[in-house]
């Protein structure tokens, strides 16, 4: 019997020690709700919820195609190269001229190489326990399943996948608004789309975004490049034969210098390549063949010729040479991606410290701490160039590199809104146009691109002129005033139209002094790994890759291998990052 009781005793002492044990679990468990649940926290920074919390329709899909295997860390790759299809090329033609808003195609090459690396192993999640997350809490006290760092396309498709799935998230936004680069103004006299504007890849078969607005109510309209007549310097009309002449000559030029190229064992810059074809042949230029190059090339990519890649500058996925809008513009299809999402604008995120092993910090411009089992950096990549976002520790030197490989463009907007009806009397008209093209009065040896007119009065039924600008015209354009930029436009418009009254109201865009985005979009360098196939590891896929044992990841247009630079690659971005969080 003394045994038996001594023995009782030591369970007695056991159950007695554990249940202090489960106590001691279950208060720190409620820890991070009560203080969570403080009225006080709740104020420290207001939370806008955009509408109602019920799914829109045609929310973003469920589910993406397969993907590669992109690994966490990759060595340095050096670019591989890639054969040039004549029927694949960049091309402008009489009927469907290539224009600044339609990217070319490129084919798969019979000479890739791709990168000898293998996927490392997949690193299971660190699971905290919420009392190990408890001593780290924020100066908030609220704990994130996800927080999601900008407000634009890719930010908020990836939040409204994560918040369909059932994680508590925050969407962090640096700006007083919604967006990024893709936002209709709407506090002007008039709405414009000031950032994105084209619906690129216009087919449903290709591009989810059509496919997106529609199922949200908006309405997409086709636009038609062959519909663009060009005025000369001195705003004669272009005749046919010049066009076709000069679109035929261009073309081939284009083509050749890929073809050159890709005779190299190492990238060179685009204009190298150019050159060395008008060497060869000894080419000379008309105003409309100098206009129409760079119209084809620096327009449509947002810099010049010697900073992109022969080998990679137009490299896309499966692409179709349509465009188009969406009427409502842009800021209606972010306005209904944002629905029932809890978005916090002005806090600028300033650091991410990935440090420990089991949670993300992020510190805002403020002073306030957010804290998450995983973290959602959309950025843009002028941004990360800029080093405006720390991170602690430091990215990965491969990270970096691929940053250095990439460049960011330049394309700026001016709109023109004359008195009602004053676009409707002239003459040519312009009721049934949707560009017009304009060779600069100033051109010289040097090749400017057309100022691109695109008259609102068709599309939208509005008195606007809408121009687009890039490239060295914009970046030599942001330091110049609003007034002399308008005087400046209006000098070549008057060269057509000069009756045309003057507008009495203008926007005007500076996208490199946007300490948000500082430029327009990416583009690949030289040096870039670019898309060549559904398995090429590209330098955009080397920035999608995530750090800190799967807890901060990335997307944006710029880590989209297959559509750069474009809303579809930001939106297809967005998804793969959710996915990749929710398996992990």
């Amino acid at each position: 019997p003394l045994i038996l009781m001594e023995k009782l005793s030591c369970v007695f002492i056991f159950l007695f020690i554990y249940s202090l044990l489960e106590c001691f679990d279950c208060e720190t468990t409620m820890a991070p709700s009560s203080r969570s649940s403080n009225p006080s926290r709740k104020t420290y920074c207001p939370t806008v919820t955009y509408g109602p919390s019920q799914k829109p329709r045609s929310t973003v899909a469920p589910t993406l195609y397969p993907s590669k295997s992109i690994p966490t860390m990759l060595p340095s790759l050096g670019p591989s190269k890639k054969s040039v299809s004549p029927s694949k090329s960049p091309s402008v033609s009489p009927s469907s001229k290539f224009t600044p808003t339609q990217r070319p195609s490129s084919s798969p090459s019979r000479k890739t190489v791709y990168p000898t690396c293998l996927p490392t192993q997949k690193v299971q999640p660190v699971t905290a326990s919420p009392s190990k997350l408890a001593t780290l809490a924020p100066s908030n006290g609220q704990i994130f399943d996800v927080i999601v760092i900008g407000a634009g396309v890719s930010g908020l498709t990836a939040a409204k996948t994560l918040q369909t799935a059932g994680k508590n998230l925050i969407v962090l936004e640096g700006r007083n608004r919604i967006g990024g680069r893709t936002y209709s103004n709407k506090t002007s006299s008039f709405p414009c789309d000031i950032g994105a504007n084209w619906v690129h890849n216009f087919d449903t078969t290709k591009n989810p975004i059509l496919n997106l607005a529609t199922g949200f109510g908006l309405h997409l309209l086709p636009f038609d490049w062959s519909n663009t007549p060009t005025y000369n310097e001195q705003g004669a009309a272009v005749s046919d034969a010049v066009v076709n002449a000069g679109d035929a000559k261009i073309n081939k030029l284009i083509r050749d210098a890929a073809t050159y190229a890709n005779t190299l064992d190492a990238d060179i810059p685009l204009s190298t390549a150019l050159q060395h074809v008008i060497s060869s042949q000894s080419l000379l230029f008309n105003s409309y063949e100098k206009a129409t190059l760079h119209s084809t090339l620096q327009d449509e990519f947002g810099t010049e010729s010697d900073s992109l890649s022969a080998w990679w500058y137009d490299a896309t996925g499966p692409w179709v040479k349509k465009d188009g809008i969406i009427l409502e513009g842009y800021g209606a299809l972010v306005d209904n991606l944002a629905k029932g999402l809890p978005v916090r604008l002005g806090e600028t995120v300033t650091s991410i410290d990935y440090s420990n092993s089991f949670s993300v910090v992020v510190t805002t411009a403020t002073g306030k701490q957010y804290q998450a089992a995983k973290v959602l950096v959309t950025v843009p990549l002028g941004v990360l160039k800029k080093g405006s976002l720390a991170f602690h520790p430091v990215l990965p030197a491969v990270k970096t590199a691929a940053m250095n490989r990439l460049g960011m463009s330049l394309l700026n907007h001016v709109f023109l809104q004359f008195p009602t009806g004053s676009l409707a009397s002239l003459s040519p008209s312009l009721a049934t146009i949707d560009e017009f093209n304009k060779i600069p009065s100033t051109i010289s040896s040097n090749a400017f691109g057309y100022v691109e007119m695109i008259p609102l009065l068709h599309l939208r039924q509005q008195d606007v002129i809408f121009i687009e600008v890039s490239a060295s015209f914009a970046e030599t354009m942001e330091s110049k005033s609003d007034t002399v930029i308008v005087s400046e436009v209006m000098k070549e418009i008057h060269f057509i139209y000069p009756n045309l009254a003057a507008p009495n109201h203008f926007k005007i865009t500076r996208w490199r002094q946007d300490p948000f985005a500082f430029g327009s979009y990416s583009y690949a360098n030289v040096g870039a790994q670019g898309y060549n196939g559904p398995t090429t590891i590209t330098t955009y896929d080397i920035l999608a890759a995530s750090i800190g044992n799967n807890r901060v990841f990335f997307a944006g247009e710029h880590t989209s291998g297959a559509y750069p630079a474009t809303v579809q690659g930001a939106y297809e971005s967005g998804l793969r990052e959710a996915q990749k969080i929710l398996r992990n």
